[in-house]
């Protein structure tokens, strides 16, 4: 019996592997043992080894060589070429193979080569009870030669296949983010809605009091006059006294009816403002919680997209660990810097502008590879930085402190990197933590041929494509 091994195979120079020297081991039985020993190649350079022996083979149930167990010192010798030896544990005493490393295989050996293995050496069962058994744990020559690992057509069609996964998963996601647009605007018009038609009841309410307020203003001169007139009456009975007792008396009389009736209206009158009063009291009242549930309403909605937008820095602890994350141990990157003060920065019209991308990730070279949103930091001088909180980050600012990657708005993975844009001041120096899209956003770095050698930085050539969510103070 003979026992192929990596050192029969020989390689022409048409990259064509040849098996040679089969006659430098034998095997040869002593009883119930086994033993092997060597013929004289003409190199002069036979070693035995039992590395290549499949396990059915060393545990007598296959006494010879099969088809089956030559594909197992196949698998032995493909392991060994790849690997160099690397990862690899053969037993010290008998020199079976006991393990063998995947990841370093795969690293070898490329993707392919793991699972090739896992075809042909069987460690993990005990060993084959016959040939049929063997030849049914492994694959064939024929089948091994239709493996990606040795069939190029086959390893493109498993590429063209993972590469049609990768898109059609892109796809999905981006239909979910276009659902969750849609239903978002749906929510947004119906909001809109009740926040119009609460508008229009809070006029109407208004336009009623103002009309309620105009007749009590109109009766009140009605009484007005009234009065004039019983002064006058009076003026005229006491002028008519000396005419006649009678006259006079009657006119007393009448002006008496008259003050009495201008009284009991005064009183009527004075009740109906009261009546008046308490009813529009009570509309103010209406239409000031009206307006507080109209106010409470944008106010709800704006925390709502600033939380939706804020993934993994929402609160003041979040942000200070996300901001030292951010600091790796870089050569040339300076000192770390930490957080004196954190400022949650809720502009609603800046946060409705905003535009999403397809996705989101915390990792700046994934969402640059896939052209999803992240976080970045953007630096400003002391007198900007009041300007930005309020108003955001505006194109017609950008650009003041640097245009590497041209016109546009700047933002940096790496806050020591924003930190050189403050220019140091008495205030202290201050950098805001922004939502980026990066769809269309240039990027520079250490790999890139522009200057930046130690930190990355993206520039996004629209307002819309930048949010400002924190604004934090340096210690």
């Amino acid at each position: 019996m003979t026992v192929p091994r990596a050192q029969n195979v020989l390689i022409s120079a048409a990259t064509t592997a040849h098996l040679a020297d089969f006659e430098s081991v034998r095997e040869e039985r002593t009883g119930a043992s086994r033993t092997y020993s060597r013929s004289a190649s003409r190199s002069g350079s036979a070693v035995a080894t039992r590395k290549y022996e499949a396990p059915e083979m060393r545990a007598g149930t296959v006494p010879k060589a099969t088809a089956a167990s030559d594909m197992y010192s196949y698998g032995v010798c493909a392991l060994l070429a790849c690997c160099d030896g690397s990862g690899v544990v053969f037993d010290a005493e008998t020199e079976a193979l006991r393990s063998w490393d995947r990841e370093h295989a795969h690293a070898k050996g490329g993707p392919h080569l793991p699972s090739l293995l896992d075809e042909l050496l069987d460690l993990d069962m005990p060993p084959a009870t016959s040939a049929a058994d063997a030849v049914g744990r492994r694959i064939s020559a024929r089948e091994a030669l239709g493996r990606p690992f040795l069939d190029p057509a086959a390893d493109r069609e498993q590429a063209r296949l993972e590469t049609e996964a990768v898109a059609r998963k892109q796809r999905e996601a981006e239909w979910e983010e276009a659902e969750r647009r849609r239903a978002w605007a749906e929510a947004e018009m119906e909001r809109e809605r009740a926040l119009r038609s609460a508008r229009l009841e809070a006029a109407a309410c208004k336009a009623e009091i103002e009309g309620r307020e105009r007749q009590l203003e109109s009766q009140h001169r009605a009484l007005v006059q009234q009065e004039v007139a019983a002064n006058s009456a009076v003026e005229a009975a006491t002028r008519a006294e000396a005419k006649e007792e009678a006259v006079r008396q009657a006119a007393k009389e009448e002006a008496a009816k008259q003050m009495a009736m201008v009284a009991a209206e005064k009183k009527k009158l004075a009740m109906e403002e009261a009546k008046a009063k308490a009813a529009i009291d009570k509309k103010k009242a209406e239409l000031q919680e009206q307006q507080q549930k109209i106010e409470s309403m944008a106010s709800k909605h704006t925390d709502a997209l600033w939380l939706q937008l804020a993934q993994g820095i929402d609160t003041d602890a979040a942000v200070r660990a996300f901001f030292d994350r951010r600091q790796p141990a870089i050569s040339h990157a300076g000192r770390p810097r930490k957080i004196k003060e954190a400022i949650k920065v809720v502009n609603q019209a800046r946060l409705k502008a905003f535009q999403h991308s397809a996705g989101f990730s915390l990792n700046t070279t994934t969402a640059r590879q896939q052209h999803w949103d992240t976080l970045l930091f953007h630096g400003c001088p002391p007198d900007a930085a009041t300007n930005i909180q309020a108003e955001g980050l505006l194109l017609k600012y950008g650009g003041k402190n640097g245009s590497m990657l041209g016109a546009g708005l700047y933002g940096a993975p790496d806050p020591r990197k924003s930190v050189t844009y403050c220019r140091g001041s008495q205030l202290g120096d201050f950098i805001f933590v922004c939502r980026f899209n990066l769809s269309r956003a240039n990027h520079a770095g250490p790999q890139t041929h522009h200057r930046n050698s130690v930190f990355e930085e993206f520039c996004v050539p629209k307002e819309s494509h930048a949010v400002v969510l924190w604004m934090l103070k340096l210690a």
